[in-house]
């Protein structure tokens, strides 16, 4: 006796299969996908650094890019919590006023945060340098350099040993140099960028048989300060040591 083959059985079976693998095993795979992501997902921003145009003040623009709502953001400058102002529906704005590193934390809904650091280094805290000094026939010329805000010429002065403030004898804005009628007991050259940071250089001279030279001692106020904290450490080592062999 002949067997039919059972196809309606089989077409019956496999219907089953697809049914089950598109309402049943793709949703559930597809609702834990989704889930796992909601519950692990971390917030997404950027941050954008804005230009500066009197190199003492900054804008920084911070955009969420997640889609999972922020329940929590914390902006700091070197430790110090900064005011945010929102820009937008995902964006928020803060003042920066000084280089730093800038630390934004967000926290998002499911409890997951992120903490991205961003270097903030095009503002102009620093003062102007001495790059080059001398002296010719009792005329100190000093040049300067500044590579941010620029020099304020009109800044330039200096004090002299009786303490009284001169001006330049001329000013070159090309080569950013000054001349002073030099003081034969020194000068105390100051000038100040135009985001107003500050310097002050002291300048000696001697003679070496009959040509005035600048003295080695002569340097700016930050070297001078480093040096007397050196020397002041110096002795209290010594005063330490010497109360220390005569209690011996």
């Amino acid at each position: 006796m002949r067997q039919t083959r059972p196809y309606r059985h089989e077409h019956k079976n496999s219907n089953d299969t697809v049914r089950v693998l598109l309402f049943y095993v793709l949703p559930f795979i597809i609702f834990n996908t989704i889930l796992f992501l909601l519950v692990t997902s971390r917030p997404r921003f950027e941050i954008s650094v804005g230009e500066t145009t009197d190199y003492q003040s900054t804008v920084v623009t911070i955009t969420q890019k997640s889609l999972i709502p922020v329940t929590e953001m914390v902006t700091s400058m070197d430790g110090e919590v900064l005011e945010l102002q929102k820009v937008g529906s995902r964006q928020y704005a803060a003042s920066i006023h000084k280089n730093g590193a800038l630390e934004v934390t967000m926290k998002g809904m499911n409890g997951m945060t992120r903490t991205t650091f961003e270097h903030i280094s095009i503002l102009d805290d620093a003062p102007p340098a001495v790059s080059d000094s001398s002296i010719d026939q009792g005329i100190l010329t000093v040049t300067f350099e500044d590579s941010q805000a620029g020099l304020d010429y009109q800044s330039i002065y200096a004090v002299d040993s009786m303490n009284q403030q001169i001006y330049p004898i001329s000013v070159d804005k090309v080569t950013n140099s000054a001349t002073f009628a030099m003081d034969s007991n020194g000068l105390v050259v100051h000038a100040t960028d135009l985001s107003g940071n500050e310097m002050q250089a002291t300048f000696k001279s001697h003679k070496e048989g009959d040509k005035e030279v600048l003295t080695d001692d002569t340097m700016e106020d930050h070297e001078e300060s480093e040096a007397n904290t050196e020397a002041s450490s110096a002795g209290g080592e010594s005063a330490e040591s010497s109360a220390g062999e005569s209690s011996n």
